[in-house]
């Protein structure tokens, strides 16, 4: 069997960032047509998920033979041979995968890996699916400067497999239920960043505030607000740059009040956040 026509569209490796705990690697998406066969085995935790498929697929030489509903995901342990075979499909194949390792955390450990090499994640209302291609679409669009945007979605997707119901044998169905989010750590956090609107602040200088740290504040808060905390700082900065423009502060003013080194840096990262330079947002408003 044959691949007639591939596409794949390769997203961003984290393998160099500097994290502890449950870490996103890399992800990517392919693209077959047709019919044709795809042999891999697995270096790291990896988890796919086929939007349009038929056929059968092969674990570790044994065979399984899946049904024809699509929204289904995969989970493979590290050191995994996985072999697809596609046949009779009349529709291209858009399979997505993430890859991540778990540095010491045993929370995957809920699933009997003694008897199967595999999980399915029935996902019906494609809860699991947006995370994932979210994950993708940003390491394609924005590469390695987005990874803490990947990360946070990530642990969603994360929550989303370990709050699964299970049905029978190696298979779970994701629940149609809304991420559960601590208002009050994020408040917190919030609140910091607003009293140092002023000046920079630093993540060791957030958590040591909230005793916690660096990177458990970075993971919970990305994890609950799909951004890191310096990047709601910025916005927060930004929020309050629109206000001293439009009361007709200078740009030099503006960028001394916020802590900015100088207005080239402000100016930069207001049009960064904003999609325009601070004259042409305050052209707008006159």
């Amino acid at each position: 069997m044959r691949i007639l026509e591939t596409h794949i569209s390769k997203g961003s490796s984290w393998l160099n960032k500097d994290t502890p705990q449950m870490q996103l690697l890399g992800s990517y998406q392919v693209i077959r047509e047709n019919i044709g066969s795809f042999v891999s085995k697995t270096k790291y935790w990896t988890l796919d998920f086929t939007i349009t498929y038929g056929g059968e697929y092969f674990v570790n030489d044994n065979e399984k033979r899946w049904e024809r509903i699509p929204k289904l995901g995969r989970l493979y342990p590290p050191n995994t041979k996985i072999e697809y075979i596609t046949t009779s499909v009349k529709k291209p194949i858009k399979t997505l995968y993430i890859f991540f390792n778990e540095n010491g955390s045993k929370i995957l450990n809920k699933y009997d890996w003694d008897h199967q090499d595999h999980i399915r994640f029935i996902d019906k209302n494609q809860l699991l699916q947006n995370r994932l291609q979210k994950i993708v679409n940003t390491s394609i669009d924005f590469g390695e400067d987005h990874f803490y945007l990947a990360q946070g979605y990530f642990y969603q997707v994360l929550n989303l497999l370990l709050t699964s119901n299970f049905s029978h044998s190696n298979e779970y169905s994701i629940q149609n239920k809304p991420v559960i989010r601590n208002k009050d750590f994020s408040t917190k956090v919030k609140h910091l960043l607003e009293e140092n609107i002023n000046h920079k602040i630093t993540l060791e200088e957030i958590a040591s505030e909230l005793n916690i740290s660096k990177s458990n504040l970075s993971h919970r808060y990305s994890f609950e607000n799909g951004e890191s905390p310096l990047v709601t700082h910025s916005k927060l900065k930004i929020e309050r740059a629109k206000i001293y423009l439009l009361n007709g502060e200078s740009h030099k003013s503006i960028a001394d009040a916020l802590g900015y080194s100088d207005v080239y840096h402000f100016s930069k990262n207001f049009k960064i956040i904003t999609g325009k330079s601070p004259s042409a947002f305050k052209k707008e408003f006159n």
